[in-house]
């Protein structure tokens, strides 16, 4: 996933919870194929770093 869409999915995610629509949240969580662990992470990462935080880091040691 790309980070724009990374980074719109935890506001669809509160506007699906703000429309009190039963299962809402749901519905869009199976639409978009995601996990909702996934969305609780990426919530955490966006509130501690902003759109910075969703960016694909390489797995593994850095460069010296």
């Amino acid at each position: 996933m790309s980070t724009a869409s990374v980074a719109r999915l935890p506001l669809a995610a509160d506007a699906c919870l703000a429309s009190g629509e039963r299962g809402a949240l749901g519905a869009m969580r199976r639409r978009q194929g995601i996990y909702s662990s996934l969305l609780g992470a990426w919530r955490v990462q966006l509130s501690a770093h902003g759109a910075a935080g969703l960016v694909a880091k390489k797995p593994g040691r850095k460069a010296p």
